[in-house]
């Protein structure tokens, strides 16, 4: 085959490499300290909604420990503000925050309408959240304290149910 009969291969143009040519190496690395300190300024932000959101479920409980009967305890404020901190927690990396809101949304779920004897169990939960929060050590469930507290709450929930049943 002569020089004239080869097929040419073409590479097409490649945009994006093209663009990144004029970034320096060390942008990414800028672009992570800047999303670090960014961080560390919302941080107190998030620290202070967590802490407002404590504020809102503990009057939310002393609603609910004024009315007996309520209609459905998973319908309370309490349920709604547990639910909603549990997200926001879980999103925001506070994952044991939001463990210890599923957990009291996991026994409103199982509480009846005559809820005296949840009373006791939900603020063992609300104490836990404070504990928690006051701490600074929110952000995992992996260390021992954190799975303690988690398994503490659960066996709240199992003898609450099982009392009630």
């Amino acid at each position: 085959m002569t020089a004239t009969n080869r097929s040419k291969i073409v590479t097409p143009p490649n945009h994006l490499k093209m663009k990144a040519k004029g970034i320096p190496a060390s942008s990414g690395e800028v672009a992570i300290r800047k999303a670090e300190v960014a961080m560390k300024k919302i941080s107190a932000d998030i620290a202070a909604t967590l802490f407002q959101d404590l504020d809102n479920i503990k009057h939310a409980l002393e609603d609910f420990r004024q009315k007996h009967p309520v209609p459905a305890p998973e319908k309370t404020q309490l349920y709604h503000l547990a639910f909603e901190t549990k997200g926001l927690a879980g999103s925001l990396g506070y994952d044991l925050i939001g463990d210890i809101c599923a957990s009291i949304c996991e026994m409103l779920d199982k509480c009846s309408q005559e809820h005296k004897n949840y009373l006791a169990g939900l603020v063992a939960h609300i104490h836990a959240l404070q504990a928690v929060l006051t701490s600074g050590q929110n952000a995992t469930t992996s260390t021992g304290e954190a799975q303690a507290i988690l398994a503490g709450l659960r066996q709240i929930v199992l003898k609450m149910s099982e009392e009630n049943i």
